[in-house]
């Protein structure tokens, strides 16, 4: 949300005033929250944290990512979570993986081009 703010106050308005006051507004909501930039399986979530998960995306052809991602370990991982998780995964094509049935209470698709889909575990 914060992210669609600023980019349509910026490229509305292109006015450094209007931009300040959402950076400021922002900036003491956000006093509190702690962000964290880390493999997801160092995280344990309480009830009453967020976490929003946007794991590599398979491809059919050209690899745009190095390496492999484990999606079952990371589902079990998101299964075993006390607070809110929110996921992205594109669903282009035969590329999507294979979210298990009951593992999250929302589905939320989010056309986008390539069709990515949002997903809401909820405790």
């Amino acid at each position: 949300r914060l992210y669609c703010r600023l980019r349509d106050i910026i490229l509305q308005n292109r006015q450094p005033e209007p931009t300040e006051r959402t950076v400021r507004y922002w900036s003491d909501k956000l006093q509190s929250v702690e962000f964290v930039h880390r493999d997801f399986s160092s995280v344990t979530t309480r009830p009453g944290d967020v976490a929003y998960c946007d794991p590599p995306y398979r491809t059919v052809g050209e690899p745009i990512y190095v390496g492999t991602f484990g999606y079952e370990r990371f589902f079990t991982w998101v299964a075993r979570q006390r607070g809110s998780v929110y996921v992205s995964l594109d669903r282009a094509g035969d590329t999507a993986p294979d979210v298990p049935k009951g593992l999250f209470a929302r589905r939320h698709v989010i056309r986008n081009g390539s069709d990515p889909v949002s997903y809401t575990h909820l405790t």
